[in-house]
């Protein structure tokens, strides 16, 4: 099978879907301090080979490791916490992932300048004091 290649734009926007969070595991709900930042996974619902879907907000949750490995070990079970997890929004996101679309170089830059930007917001945000999740926005095409 061939390996997903990680691209910069990915590093920042799983900053910003473990940072929406706080840093916890959107299951279990353990907290991962700045020295334990690696135990946190940015868990796409749909693979990133779903390039409709890589970069979008709806597609990922926090998973600590072991939630990460036992929700992908276990599909019925994962696609059922995605679906309680999303609600009505499943339906928008499965319409997404279905959808064509195809990112040039200027797209990816452009999406990794939208996701820093957010990060920078939302840690702005935390260091005012804002607890709890701070959702981010999806890129655009401008």
């Amino acid at each position: 099978m061939k390996k997903i290649k990680i691209q910069k734009v990915d590093s920042i926007f799983s900053k910003c879907t473990r940072e929406r969070t706080n840093w916890c595991c959107e299951v279990c709900n353990t907290y991962y301090p700045e020295s334990r930042r690696q135990g946190i996974h940015c868990s796409h619902f749909f693979s990133r080979r779903h390039y409709s879907v890589r970069w979008h907000p709806l597609n990922v949750a926090a998973h600590c490791y072991s939630c990460h490995t036992n929700l992908g070990g276990n599909p019925i079970e994962f696609t059922e916490w995605i679906r309680n997890h999303l609600g009505d929004r499943y339906d928008e996101l499965l319409e997404l992932k279905n959808s064509p679309v195809r990112f040039r170089d200027r797209d990816r830059k452009e999406m990794y300048h939208h996701f820093k930007s957010e990060l920078a917001r939302m840690q702005d945000l935390r260091i005012n004091g804002e607890s709890g999740r701070i959702e981010f926005s999806p890129w655009a095409p401008k």
